[in-house]
């Protein structure tokens, strides 16, 4: 499993780089997966490049094609990842999804992202993703939380949780997890196996909108890999 740790800035990746699999930009008073600066990307990339690192960026909780789509194609190429939020129902998704993938155009791999609070944003659920994106080429999935209110595996039961990573590795799709994870969870996480697991909160002292501590990424890591 690779751990991937959310990032504010590029002093907050120079503090996880040589730790983590892959350093994440994101703007978390944005949203769940709220949008960073090109400029703050195009710098987090820089670095990441430099240190041999994966690197990827959200674009937002989005349910506007045309927004998605300007957003991927500014950073398609500077990341390796460019994550998707799909805060729209099943059609709305679908073309949102099919606008960032002839945006990005093969430059960086696409991860659309449903939230395992769908119901509460009314947006297209993690399986109805699953659904999608078999007609709806992208690079890989991830579980994620909308408002941050419970984490995603006290929202979903494991058995669900199994069956969408089963799913996705069948689909040969990256299976990636994250959502409001908290230490107890780590040991589920790990026998489920996505390919990636994705934090913020956890290594911020419990709030995403803190500082990132050093200390608790390598605690995270340590435990995930162990």
């Amino acid at each position: 499993m690779l751990a991937l740790v959310s990032v504010k800035d590029d002093s907050e990746a120079l503090k996880c780089i040589d730790i983590v699999d892959i350093v994440d930009v994101k703007n978390p008073a944005e949203g769940s997966l709220g949008a960073s600066y090109v400029w703050v990307i195009e710098e987090v990339s820089r670095i990441c490049r430099e240190r041999n690192r994966l690197v990827s960026a959200t674009v937002g909780d989005l349910d506007k094609s045309g927004l998605a789509s300007l957003a991927s194609y500014a950073i398609a190429g500077k990341v390796d990842f460019v994550k998707v939020g799909l805060m729209a129902d099943r059609d709305k998704a679908e073309e949102i999804i099919k606008s960032v993938m002839k945006s990005v155009n093969g430059k960086s791999k696409v991860i659309a992202v449903g939230y395992a609070d769908y119901y509460d944003v009314n947006s297209i659920s993690p399986f109805e993703l699953l659904d999608l994106v078999r007609e709806v080429k992208v690079d890989g999935v991830m579980i994620d939380t909308a408002l941050k209110v419970k984490p995603s595996l006290e929202i979903m039961d494991y058995e669900e949780v199994e069956r969408f990573i089963k799913t996705a590795k069948g689909y040969g799709l990256i299976c990636a997890l994250a959502g409001g994870l908290k230490w107890e969870h780590l040991e589920i996480v790990k026998s489920l196996k996505p390919d990636v697991v994705g934090v913020r909160g956890l290594v911020c002292g419990g709030e995403r909108e803190g500082e990132l501590d050093p200390e608790l990424v390598e605690r995270f890591v340590r435990v995930l890999k162990s």
